[in-house]
């Protein structure tokens, strides 16, 4: 959790324990000598109103705190995704056979596929090749060895108001969001690819803090197999590379 997220959790916890110790503990009434009754006393009235009209600012001081952290968290993750134009993803649904015309013009574009004018050849990944269909079939071959991540949710105590996880590639949401004990295998790029992972609460995710940047160096055909856990210590998601 950055440093702003968590001192605005700390103001709301304190604008909460506030509320409820002016609400429900604080006694603003005294005893009266020599009668067994209590009245209101008006200066600890007004000790109460200023302890409940402080605490009150300090949870939307807390609030405002955590939501500005949040955008901050969302404005780095959407410039990473545009320092790194390239999805980390497959960029196609559907079925991968060379008889599909919609996976032939996604190798087409994934891969650079182009006739050269000059020697009447196509270019694929820096080869050359006599035709089209060669082209697209080393294109195919390419795209079918390309690295996977399989990340697995570690099952744990069931978190307060816990509902998925959020997975992201170089700022990129890499798939739907991950339940416990769920698994998932996702096609990447070769070369760097950094993880981060958010933790979604049910209450709004206004709480909902990002894991520190992972970084994999995943080459052409390797897996890597990562854990998405909890660290209860620093209540903060975490990922490990298991392989």
């Amino acid at each position: 959790m950055n440093s702003k997220k968590q001192a605005g959790s700390i103001v709301i916890l304190l604008g909460l324990i506030g509320l409820i110790f002016f609400f429900f503990i604080f006694d603003t009434s005294v005893s009266v000598n020599g009668l067994n009754m209590r009245v209101n006393n008006i200066g600890l009235m007004q000790d109460r109103q200023n302890g409940i009209m402080f605490s009150i600012l300090a949870l939307v001081i807390g609030v405002f705190l955590v939501i500005f952290a949040n955008k901050e968290e969302n404005e780095a993750l959407s410039k990473l995704a545009n320092n790194r134009p390239a999805s980390t993803l497959s960029g196609f649904v559907g079925s991968k056979d060379l008889s599909n015309d919609a996976y032939r013009l996604y190798l087409t574009k994934k891969y650079d596929v182009e006739k050269n004018s000059t020697l009447e050849k196509f270019s694929c990944g820096g080869a050359v090749f006599e035709n089209l269909e060669s082209a697209l079939e080393y294109a195919c071959k390419l795209d079918s060895n390309r690295p996977k991540v399989i990340v697995n949710v570690i099952p744990q105590s069931m978190l307060l108001g816990f509902k998925s996880y959020s997975f992201f590639i170089n700022g990129v949401e890499a798939c739907e969001p991950l339940l416990m004990g769920e698994t998932k295998t996702i096609e990447v790029d070769s070369g760097e690819s950094i993880l981060q992972l958010k933790m979604n609460i049910a209450v709004g995710n206004i709480f909902s803090p990002m894991s520190d940047p992972f970084k994999i160096y995943p080459e052409s055909g390797q897996v890597k197999k990562i854990d998405l856990d909890y660290d209860g210590k620093s209540g903060k998601p975490k990922l490990n590379l298991v392989d």
